[in-house]
């Protein structure tokens, strides 16, 4: 059987991913203190993922270091996130003003049937006349007038 698979050896490589960057990282081996981060090692930071490139590696992740090499540049993505983050915080914004002027509004129409209900009332009884020709002097239209029966049958 033919195989045509090609290999090509490069050697034994392992990384090892420590997690977030910590400033003055050590480890225990063999009973004895190990100060900085291995070759091959993997740290995480708001910026991005990185590998050292030295044993012993004390110095702060950046893709201007010859101790690392930036695996993963997640500036962009941190970016997008703010962004998404400050997208959402205005819509919440928008919303909790469109409630309150909802609010508002309902409370400012409630204000306004109330005045109308006064109005209809007062000329009912200065002019001596009934419902129906109260709201015709007002300009009431047909459709609106159930909005004020409720409030005069209460006074």
């Amino acid at each position: 059987m033919a195989d045509n698979t090609n290999i090509i050896v490069v050697g034994n490589v392992a990384f090892t991913d420590k997690g977030a960057w910590v400033n003055g990282y050590s480890f225990e081996f063999e009973g004895e203190t190990i100060q900085g981060y291995d070759a091959n090692d993997i740290v995480h930071t708001a910026n991005g993922v990185y590998a050292s490139l030295i044993d012993g590696n004390r110095s702060e992740p950046s893709d201007t270091s010859d101790s690392w090499r930036l695996w993963l540049d997640k500036t962009a993505a941190t970016k997008a996130k703010s962004a998404a983050d400050d997208a959402n915080k205005a819509a919440n914004l928008a919303n909790t003003a469109a409630a309150s002027a909802t609010a508002q509004a309902a409370e400012a129409q409630q204000q306004a049937i109330k005045e109308t209900i006064k109005m209809i009332t007062n000329l009912m009884n200065s002019m001596k006349w009934t419902v129906r020709q109260a709201m015709d002097a007002l300009g009431i239209p047909e459709e609106d007038r159930y909005k004020y029966v409720d409030g005069l049958k209460q006074k």
